[in-house]
């Protein structure tokens, strides 16, 4: 969010006018909105050490020799490959040697330890967390938006980047970007909010979405198609056809009838055998409902109003549905209010630790173009 269209008027790069508390004063608002090409949600990431902390490389291993191993964890940058994380002190290979890596020396390497460590990190302090092709999603579950006959809601989702850019004296400046929406949420997780009402889940198409699904799972290969279509709730221990195990909450066991294709040759007039069904059972928080399915879980006399209320809170639209304004002040303040819960409402930045050990922090004041290279 670059707001060019604001008067200059300079901040010093080194205040935090954070308070702990979550009101923003408009002073605070005045100063961090209207500094001279200031990017409201680019934060800059301090590392506490020299370096990324423990790990070992070789350049005569690939990452693919290890492709079923999660302990430890490796990474692949150009020719070098790198083992770090949980189970490396275990690890035994004559061709990994200790290493001293600095952020600057191998920085996307760098922006994977964030990545991952602000996953585990927003994980463990209890947030819904999706790994996306652009980032990180969380989902502030705490403070719904909206909820809608009790299974659906509108929650509001930020969206965290990592992102590496250039300081005005060639330095280089790690940093995450944090964008505010919000997501109308059917559910995340065919549970015990629905479980006694399975009416409403009455022909709902499947769709495999597991970001935790490895090629061990017997689904594996369906990753993001239709699997099949609801049929009830399982009892609970009942034995799960898919490996996938998400780590977040207790698998709730969802049965699913799926079509088989009849493999018998076709009887006399071109017609085929109806195709057979068979049941699987999979915990429901690693299905989604198909496109088009979502009407099943009564959204559809709802949505206008969710999604109204979600550009309200955004800021969008007033109350009475005019066009704001000041869309960019509600979005940063949003932005911050989430950074200060993370913090503990304490005047620190965000601090979480990667797996290699080493800790960072995301700081709460912006960045600026002052510190960034013109072009």
């Amino acid at each position: 969010m670059h707001d060019d269209q604001r008067r200059p008027v300079p901040t010093p790069r080194s205040a935090n006018p954070l308070a702990p508390d979550a009101q923003l004063s408009p002073s605070t608002l005045q100063d961090a909105l209207t500094p001279r090409g200031l990017f409201t949600n680019l934060f800059p990431i301090d590392f506490s050490a020299a370096n990324l902390g423990i790990l070992r490389q070789s350049e005569k291993a690939t990452k693919e020799d290890f492709i079923d191993r999660r302990r430890p964890r490796f990474y692949q940058s150009g020719e070098t490959c790198y083992a770090y994380g949980p189970g490396l002190d275990e690890f035994k290979d004559a061709r990994f040697t200790s290493a001293i890596v600095t952020p600057a020396a191998d920085p996307y390497f760098a922006l994977h330890l964030i990545k991952h460590g602000l996953m585990e990190f927003l994980r463990a302090a209890g947030y819904l967390v999706r790994s996306r092709l652009v980032g990180v999603s969380v989902y502030d579950h705490e403070n719904p938006i909206k909820s809608a006959e009790g299974f659906v809601k509108i929650l509001p989702e930020y969206t965290f980047q990592t992102s590496l850019v250039e300081g005005a004296q060639g330095n280089l400046i790690f940093a995450i970007s944090i964008d505010v929406g919000w997501s109308i949420a059917p559910v995340f997780e065919l549970g015990p909010r629905v479980a006694t009402r399975p009416d409403l889940l009455e022909n709902l198409k499947l769709v495999l979405e597991c970001s935790e699904c490895t090629a061990r799972c017997p689904l594996y290969e369906r990753l993001g198609h239709i699997i099949g279509v609801f049929d009830s709730f399982a009892a609970e221990g009942t034995e799960l056809t898919s490996a996938c195990q998400h780590h977040d909450y207790t698998p709730q066991p969802v049965r699913i009838r799926q079509r088989m294709r009849s493999s018998a040759p076709r009887r006399r007039g071109g017609t085929s055998k109806p195709p057979e069904e068979r049941t699987i059972v999979v915990p429901g928080q690693v299905v989604t409902p198909a496109t088009g399915q979502r009407q099943v879980l009564r959204l559809s006399t709802d949505s206008n109003a969710l999604a109204l209320a979600g550009r309200i809170w955004l800021g969008d639209l007033t109350p009475d549905r005019r066009v704001r304004t000041d869309g960019l002040q509600v979005r940063y303040e949003h932005i911050q209010r989430f950074l200060a819960r993370l913090a503990n409402h304490e005047t620190r930045g965000v601090i979480f630790p990667t797996e290699t050990g080493t800790r960072v922090t995301l700081e709460r004041v912006p960045v600026t173009t002052e510190v960034i290279a013109d072009d």
